[in-house]
């Protein structure tokens, strides 16, 4: 199983529903690319029916993931 799906699954068994879980997890791969676009990530979680909670959670899941990328220690 690649990793992608396994946190997808994760997610999902955290409590998001599918559609929030590939909205994250795209809004990572995005991230990670360098083509991270706040106010298009905002348009996402919203359409994908995020609470300002789950959005905050994730959001700042995303910002460690990077940090520790930026610092070539990989995703945590």
């Amino acid at each position: 199983m690649t990793d992608t799906l396994r946190v997808h699954d994760r997610l999902v068994a955290g409590g998001l529903s599918a559609e929030q879980a590939r909205t994250f997890l795209r809004l990572l791969a995005d991230a990670e690319a360098g083509r991270f676009d706040r106010r298009n990530a905002h348009g996402q979680l919203l359409d994908a029916s995020f609470s300002p909670e789950q959005a905050a959670v994730l959001l700042g899941d995303l910002l460690q993931r990077l940090a520790a990328w930026r610092a070539g220690d990989g995703p945590r």
